[in-house]
């Protein structure tokens, strides 16, 4: 747009009594800039929209309504998911059900979303698990979700960005499990031991 003058133009006829015309009055008003604001504009949300597109990590636009404004497909692959079916709708929409780090239901208000929208402040590293249909194990992500502010302070969209920490998760579990078998065995070896020292002693008494 460089070197171009946009502007926005009125043309209003003038008639005379016999209703003949005889004048137009024309307006200009020069909109260049706010022309070409909203062209960077474009340019910038379309230079976002292809950074994310391919990249590993899922990111997800909401709308002040919390209606899913874009979703790449590291997003939509994660949760198993198609464009049409997200896009325009809402979380509770999907049939997902969402649990806290203890793996227990959370409620849709306490989502990261729904969180930034109601306080204006960003939720960040935050761990949460999904229930899919159909689809037996948790995933587990790890993620913020940030505002984006207009210029009169409103919330314009909330930015979440999150990885897929399904296997960690499942380690730290199995780990947890191996800690608790050892600790137990641990504890039975040390009882029969002091049976053996117990009975050794009675029988040598």
């Amino acid at each position: 747009t460089d070197g171009i003058l946009w502007t926005l133009m009125d043309a209003v006829p003038e008639f005379d009594a016999a209703k003949n015309l005889t004048h137009v009055l024309v307006s200009l008003t020069n909109v260049t800039e706010e022309r070409n604001a909203v062209e960077a504009l474009r340019e910038s949300e379309e230079r976002f929209r292809t950074l994310v597109r391919d990249i590993h990590v899922g990111v997800v636009l909401h709308a002040p309504n919390g209606r899913f404004e874009f979703a790449n497909q590291a997003a939509l692959s994660m949760f198993g998911l198609t464009e049409p079916e997200v896009l325009g709708r809402q979380v509770g929409d999907l049939e997902l059900t969402p649990l806290d780090e203890r793996g227990l239901e959370t409620p849709f208000a306490d989502l990261p979303v729904p969180t930034v929208l109601r306080t204006k402040q960003a939720v960040r590293q935050g761990t949460m698990g999904w229930r899919r249909p159909g689809v037996p194990e948790v995933l587990w992500i790890f993620g913020n979700s940030i505002p984006q502010f207009s210029s009169d302070g409103s919330i314009l969209r909330v930015i979440s960005s999150f990885t897929d920490i399904t296997e960690l998760k499942n380690a730290e579990k199995a780990i947890h499990e191996l800690s608790t078998q050892l600790l137990k065995l641990q504890d039975e070896e040390r009882r029969r031991i002091g049976r053996e020292l117990h009975d050794g002693m009675a029988q040598t008494v």
